[in-house]
């Protein structure tokens, strides 16, 4: 990942970060263990790291041993009722498409050129997760056949954040 996607990235997320707390809470780290991201995924992870101290409502599991975007990975975000709901509007080319059968509502987004995001409301929690299950993603790009893999793991990690609601 270079440092200018790193960055827009980052500048994504911190738009997207939640003002208040949730139902889900507001530690995205604590809502499953790096042994429970890394069952899913399909490699050993560190244990989460939310983007600053102060940003706690998003946390990125790394592969162990490897940086931040240079192995498999996933992102869990908690946000809020309105992120949510605004998440749904369409914007120009960013794709959204509803995904039936995971909490009370649930849809994909993906931003030209990235992996998509799972976005998920369970009563009063709404989280969003992201996950690269394949270690060679970054050097020789993604395939529908991969984007799928990456899906079936945001579906896994939806369903293992609900059952801890």
């Amino acid at each position: 990942m270079t440092a200018r996607t790193r960055g827009c990235v980052i500048c994504a997320l911190i738009l997207l970060a939640p003002a208040g707390s949730q139902a889900a809470g507001s530690d995205a780290c604590a809502l499953l263990s790096a042994a429970e991201i890394g069952a899913i995924v399909g490699a050993p992870m560190d244990p989460g790291v939310p983007i600053t101290p102060t940003m706690t409502q998003y946390c990125s599991f790394n592969e162990t041993g490897k940086g931040p975007g240079a192995g498999r990975n996933a992102q869990i975000s908690i946000i809020d009722e309105h992120k949510f709901t605004v998440g749904k509007t369409p914007i120009g080319s960013l794709v959204k498409t509803p995904e039936s059968g995971i909490g009370d509502d649930a849809y994909w987004t993906k931003p030209p050129g990235m992996v998509y995001n799972l976005s998920v409301k369970k009563g009063n929690s709404y989280f969003r997760v992201q996950s690269r299950t394949n270690k060679d993603a970054l050097a020789k790009g993604n395939t529908p056949a991969l984007d799928e893999q990456d899906k079936a793991a945001d579906r896994k990690l939806a369903q293992a954040i609900i059952k801890k609601l």
